[in-house]
């Protein structure tokens, strides 16, 4: 692997069952930087959760920032049928031309990000810190 701790829990299928209660889920927006702002996704992202995470990140992109950085570092589950909502964020930042940065632990998430249908188009980073080098780059 690439040596990164995966804590993760990558969970095949998707949505609820009768006998699941529904995970805390939580995003705090932050700014990294002027124009850059960071949101930190805390929880299950399923998809009963991602229209949170959705939420979020169009009400950044609705401000035309520079760019995104979303941290999903804290994470303690990642579905993949919430993938396709992200793939559709990158398509719209994309449009935008605004930069849409994901931070991960790597692992199962990456590969669940990078392995979806448009999963080439997400730019994913290690750290914010990273992320943030990149915007300097992409500047």
């Amino acid at each position: 692997m690439n040596g990164r701790d995966d804590s993760y829990v990558l969970r095949q299928g998707g949505g609820m069952h009768a006998d699941d209660t529904r995970a805390a889920f939580a995003v705090e927006i932050d700014l990294l930087r002027p124009g850059v702002p960071l949101l930190q996704a805390r929880g299950r992202l399923s998809p009963a959760t991602v229209d949170e995470l959705q939420a979020a990140v169009e009400r950044c992109l609705d401000s035309s920032p520079w760019a995104v950085v979303t941290d999903l570092t804290g994470l303690s589950e990642l579905q993949p049928d919430a993938v396709a909502t992200l793939v559709a964020l990158a398509r719209r930042a994309g449009r935008a031309d605004i930069g849409l940065y994901f931070v991960t632990r790597g692992g199962a998430v990456d590969h669940a990000l990078i392995s979806a249908p448009g999963g080439d188009m997400f730019d994913i980073h290690d750290s914010v810190a990273s992320a943030e080098r990149a915007l300097r780059m992409d500047a």
